[in-house]
């Protein structure tokens, strides 16, 4: 898919080095991504869909194109565009772009015909009765096997950044929910929502809400109080404050159903501030202070699609799950891990950073490394990030409800020295990971390379990155249960980008680190080694010459 972002054609860059806005190119125009890079070096000549509203952006919000067949025209000739996703912006002008001399016909049946190809390919000109899609049956949809994976999906992407014996909650206590996100149910779904049908029945309504599951799951003894009329928050009255504090009288755990929705935050919907919108915040420190003052244990739960900074109330006794937008089970997989019923905790997908990470960067800038000498450039992602205090939890960070530990499958004495690694074959490498706790759970293991000696022993000013995913693996242990988990590794794995944005595995010394996101580490020292036959100091895996 070409999106509708812009790149940066070095062809189009002055000889000041200058690549800023009016260098840029569509990604759906760009002959230089499309035709010279996927199709020439990399010899993509397959199936080219545009984002939607990728060609209407050309001449409207980019003022890229002059007008709409010309944009038609540059997406067809040099985007290689097959199939177009929106408001069909260039079917309706590529005639006009012919007529005009911008693209010809030939041009436009030769991506026609790659449409039907895969057409045909799919099997979608063949007799009815020999198309395997027709034999699956409506019943199929929102099967008892479906909801169940809905379910069990949900389970696992919740992640549990926080838990100081607070979690998990008794059932048959006396729960009090607060929060704007007790009563969801369709931004319980995210966005690109359209109809969800649950067994019988269709729509947002059939999303359980937070207080359902939890009061179904807890035999009904759950009070609710909303304290905003929605996630923005931007007012909470005396009143309100008043009703949510009292709530907790008499309450044996509080529960806080907080976060965002898509009125703050979506798709061409970027937020400039992180924290927790309008009042959110005031209302949990007053929830927190009161439950202080009755020993009643708090959980704060937070519904939305990126990071939220918790500033003040991270370092709060209490215990924090990030639950995202669960789905139309989320509600039922969320009440089951707060009770814990189930023990199936996820990862965090990515780095949880605090609000002056935003402050800091510049996102226009593109490159992900740390540089000091250039202004915003501080490092991103769990591979660059430089200074680790502007992250609250580290990608692939989560916690249970019971506890692991990783110990080495092998010794490796110092004078064995590192492991041997060639380009003939893979190598399998193991961890043992052990529950070490007193209930059944999930654990997420992952397997880590850091290239730093490698990198520097090549070009020390190439960037190195801390470490990168290679691998991970979910099990599930009993108390005391011990596993065995492998990785298939070759040296293709083990590739870098350098400074150019050449992706090469370079020989040398090189670290597997087996993580369980958090805690102790296994490290697995590797030597890559390259055929000396071929005289080769570096395997090039592909390169971005011209940037």
């Amino acid at each position: 898919m070409c999106s509708y972002a812009a790149l940066t054609n070095p062809d189009l860059i002055p000889a000041s080095g200058e690549a800023s806005h009016p260098h840029s190119e569509p990604c759906c125009a760009s002959k230089f991504f499309n035709v010279d890079k996927m199709l020439n070096e990399y010899g993509f000549s397959g199936y080219v869909q545009s984002d939607c509203g990728a060609v209407s952006n050309e001449y409207g919000g980019e003022h890229w194109a002059v007008n709409a067949t010309d944009a038609a025209a540059k997406t067809l000739v040099n985007g290689r565009m097959n199939s177009e996703c929106g408001n069909g912006m260039a079917g309706k002008n590529i005639c006009d772009a012919i007529t005009q001399g911008l693209a010809t016909e030939d041009q436009l049946n030769q991506n026609v015909a790659k449409s039907f190809e895969l057409l045909i390919k799919a099997g979608l000109f063949d007799p009815t009765d020999l198309q395997p899609f027709t034999e699956i049956p409506f019943e199929t949809i929102n099967s008892a096997q479906a909801q169940d994976r809905s379910l069990d999906a949900a389970r696992q992407s919740l992640v549990l950044l926080k838990n100081n014996h607070q979690l998990p909650l008794t059932k048959g206590s006396r729960i009090t929910l607060i929060g704007p996100h007790a009563r969801t149910q369709q931004e319980l779904a995210g966005n690109y929502f359209e109809d969800i049908g649950v067994g019988t029945c269709a729509g947002a309504g059939c999303i359980s809400t937070v207080e359902a599951a939890l009061s179904y799951l807890n035999g009904a003894n759950v009070t609710t109080v909303e304290g905003c009329a929605d996630r923005k928050c931007a007012n909470i009255s005396a009143e309100t404050m008043a009703e949510a504090v009292a709530a907790l009288e008499g309450c044996d755990a509080a529960v806080l159903a907080m976060g965002i929705d898509g009125t703050i935050e979506g798709e061409g919907h970027d937020r400039l501030d992180i924290r927790l919108p309008g009042e959110q915040k005031k209302l949990i420190l007053a929830v927190i202070r009161a439950a202080q003052s009755r020993k009643v244990p708090v959980v704060l739960v937070l519904f939305n699609g990126g990071t939220i900074a918790l500033e003040e109330v991270e370092s709060e006794d209490i215990a924090i799950v990030e639950a995202w937008y669960p789905g139309n089970s989320g509600g039922q997989a969320l009440a089951e891990s707060l009770f814990g019923v189930v023990n199936r905790w996820g990862k965090l997908p990515f780095t949880y950073y605090r609000q002056n990470f935003t402050e800091l960067n510049v996102f226009v800038n593109m490159n992900m490394t740390y540089d000091p000498q250039i202004p915003g450039q501080t490092g991103r992602t769990y591979k660059y990030l430089h200074d680790h205090t502007l992250a609250a939890w580290p990608f692939g960070f989560g916690l249970s409800l019971t506890s692991f530990s990783l110990t080495p499958t092998r010794t490796v004495s110092p004078e064995q020295g590192p492991h041997q690694l060639s380009q003939k074959k893979a190598e399998t490498v193991s961890v043992n990971v052990t529950n070490t706790g007193a209930i059944a759970g999930d654990e997420v293991v992952f397997l880590f390379h850091n290239a730093t000696l490698a990198i520097h022993a090549w070009d020390p000013m190439d960037p190195a990155a801390a470490k990168q995913l290679i691998g991970f693996e979910r099990v599930t242990l009993s108390p005391g249960e011990s596993q065995v988990v492998e990785f298939s590794v070759s040296v293709q794995q083990l590739s870098v980008v350098d400074k150019a944005g050449t992706r090469h595995v370079l020989p040398g010394e090189h670290s597997l680190i087996f993580s369980r996101g958090h805690g102790g580490e296994v490290r697995h020292d590797v030597l890559v080694s390259l055929s000396p036959l071929t005289g080769q100091q570096r395997m090039v895996v592909s390169t971005m010459d011209g940037y």
